[in-house]
């Protein structure tokens, strides 16, 4: 039941914010009740971690998600095998020194596209968009997007040189189609816009759109 609040509070988005106090005490109440049913040999160092949830939510007003740290899971539990002094920084500076490793890999950071076609079925994003792009045909969306390192999804967390290096979170990407006109032939056709568009929150929930640029070196 304990657990079930935490995740409840947790999914919330930002507005997680406003329950600190209760999950702090939710938290301790589950690793006690844990502790109590299992015993203190079977808590795990992940227990550990939660303890400090409370305390980024408060001190950064604003609730990562913990999702995207999931998909490093694999490769932190492969640095922690082997790892038996200062446990945290070890695995922090190790994923970072790996992951900036495959960063600088040749195509690592190239934009190949969208995780999957889907059409956009927001009226109002729909509105926005022809209006700025009166040759628009259609715009397909996705909440992930195809990087030559893996794929970079909704809530992972940028770095904005447009806005001065602000922290800015994925909202949604998008792919724009354009109808152009060929007069040898006296037809029409769909061209797909290369680069691919993002709408990004900044820090301090403003948003921004903007198309994603990848600068090699």
């Amino acid at each position: 039941k304990e657990l079930c609040k935490i995740v409840d509070i947790m999914t919330m988005g930002d507005a997680a914010c406003a329950y600190v106090a209760l999950l702090r005490t939710t938290i301790e109440k589950h690793h006690e009740l844990f502790v109590e049913c299992y015993g203190l040999p079977e808590c795990i160092p992940k227990f550990h971690y939660t303890m400090h949830l409370a305390h980024v939510l408060e001190r950064l007003q604003i609730n990562p998600s913990c999702f995207v740290t999931e998909r490093k899971h694999s490769l932190c539990k492969q640095i922690a095998g082997r790892t038996f002094n200062n446990f945290e920084n070890t695995i922090l500076q190790e994923v970072l020194r790996q992951t900036l490793r495959e960063y600088h890999a040749e195509g690592a950071m190239d934009l190949e596209g969208l995780a999957k076609d889907v059409p956009l079925e927001d009226d109002e994003l729909l509105e926005q968009f022809h209006g700025g792009f009166p040759h628009l045909t259609n715009v397909f969306a996705n909440c992930s997007a195809k990087l030559g390192i893996g794929n970079i999804k909704r809530k992972d967390l940028v770095l904005l040189e447009l806005t001065g290096f602000q922290v800015g979170r994925i909202v949604l990407f998008f792919k724009l189609v354009f109808i152009a006109q060929i007069p040898q032939f006296m037809a029409h056709v769909e061209l797909f816009e290369k680069k691919i568009r993002v709408r990004v929150e900044v820090w301090r929930n403003q948003t921004y759109d903007r198309t994603y640029q990848v600068h090699q070196g």
